[in-house]
């Protein structure tokens, strides 16, 4: 099973300046040491699971919405919402959508039964790498 991470935003100019290089630490960090380590059962048997981060103007809290079933790509997707005005607004973005980020995966495999400690030991190696690291700040020209 491979998870994928991708970012997709419903609302004009409502978006988290995030580098695709942390989406990719997250996505490499989160495969080797939950998905590697822990038996995921998706609820389609033989899929790949797709979390799409998004947000929009109404979002206030973080949820988790899914599974949708793309039978065509074999991807079970679910819809990470995370608080828009909350994220934006902090004094460090980039370390408030990482603890929005890990809230909702704490979340979601709680209910695949991974424990906590296994979720925050990504967060925190992830945070360790991109905080404070000039090779993982956004920049506007990179799509």
């Amino acid at each position: 099973m491979k998870l994928f991470l991708r970012e997709f935003y419903s609302d004009l100019g409502y978006e988290f300046k995030i580098s695709w290089k942390v989406m990719k630490f997250m996505r490499q960090k989160l495969s080797d040491i939950i998905f590697n380590n822990h038996p995921i059962a998706p609820k389609y048997p033989g899929f790949d699971i797709n979390f799409n981060i998004t947000t929009n103007r109404n979002t206030e809290f973080i949820e988790i919405k899914g599974p949708v079933k793309d039978g065509q790509n074999k991807m079970e997707g679910y819809g990470i919402w995370l608080p828009y005005e909350r994220i934006i607004k902090a004094d460090n973005m980039l370390q408030e959508f990482l603890d929005c980020f890990f809230e909702a995966m704490l979340l979601f495999f709680k209910k695949h039964n991974v424990p906590d400690e296994a979720i925050l030991r990504v967060k925190k190696e992830v945070e360790e790498e991109v905080l404070n690291n000039e090779e993982y700040v956004y920049v506007e020209s990179e799509f």
